[in-house]
């Protein structure tokens, strides 16, 4: 108990982003034809918000299969990335592995990467496994709550999806202002102008993704070596 109240207090800044970010999902679905029980799947069995903003769109626009998986594939691929650097912790976690796995998204990468208020009966495996869990519940109550909005009022919700470009912002601002070491920041913001410029928007995500990942394993295994201090 004392380990999700911990975890709690310490994912109300994304509690707060995800319900309104579920909200906007389980709007777009309704706009899309579909009810609360299709926004709640989605959240529970897809749980990648960017993907699933994209698919409430497709769905709208009875887009071919083929062109669904692509983006799903295509945004969902940083989370490989994202999870490299979490292989061995998530292991010690035995069979929570799995879940661990498939719950990370940007938001709980931030979480994990921040220092964890562990100590005192609570675990940072317990910690992590915890915020994991509300983090998905955060999204799913949003996602439902959404849906309920869009049937009972009638606004023009024209321009809601911008909540997840406004989302990454505020990760990436938080993350400045929480750590002194601005490099793996700059090489992030740097690979994606970069490859915006060159690939154009619909395909920079990966190769910025590349790029920034082999810049900051070089600069891990200098480290590691002692030649950056």
């Amino acid at each position: 108990m004392k380990t999700f109240k911990t975890a709690f207090l310490h994912t109300l800044p994304i509690m707060f982003s995800y319900v309104f970010l579920g909200t906007a999902f389980g709007i777009m679905m309704h706009d899309a034809g579909y009810g609360a029980g299709w926004s709640a799947a989605a959240s529970i069995f897809i749980y990648t918000g960017a993907f699933q903003m994209a698919l409430a769109g497709f769905l709208k626009a009875g887009a071919a299969i083929p062109s669904i998986l692509i983006t799903a594939f295509a945004l969902g691929s940083r989370h490989v990335f994202y999870g490299i650097s979490f292989i061995e912790d998530f292991k010690r976690m035995g069979k929570r592995m799995l879940y661990m796995i498939f719950s990370l998204t940007d938001e709980t990468y931030a979480l994990y990467c921040a220092p964890a208020p562990v100590g005192e009966g609570v675990s940072l495996e317990d910690y992590r496994f915890a915020s994991a869990i509300l983090c998905q519940l955060y999204w799913v109550a949003g996602s439902v709550l959404g849906a309920v909005i869009g049937n009972v009022v009638p606004f023009d919700f024209t321009g809601i999806d911008f909540t997840m470009t406004a989302l990454f912002v505020t990760v990436f601002i938080d993350q400045w202002r929480n750590t002194k070491d601005h490099r793996a920041a700059l090489t992030g913001l740097g690979a994606s102008v970069l490859c915006l410029l060159l690939f154009g928007k619909s395909n920079f995500i990966l190769p910025a993704l590349l790029i920034a990942s082999v810049v900051l394993v070089a600069i891990a295994r200098k480290e590691e070596n002692g030649d950056v201090r």
